[in-house]
């Protein structure tokens, strides 16, 4: 079994969120998070990782 990667995880969130028609900014507010949130995931100026701790 193959495993997923930070690019992987960014390239999925990407696609349902494409999917689904929604804006980074939306998909944002959405999770409860500031605006920028998904921008700097998306972008990998964060880890998703530590993203993850907090939650």
């Amino acid at each position: 079994m193959k495993k997923i990667t930070y690019d992987d995880v960014i390239k999925r969130i990407g696609f349902f969120r494409t999917r689904s028609n929604l804006s980074l900014r939306e998909l944002s507010g959405r999770l409860g998070y500031n605006p920028q949130f998904m921008k700097t995931i998306e972008n990998q100026s964060i880890f998703l990782y530590s993203c993850l701790e907090k939650c």
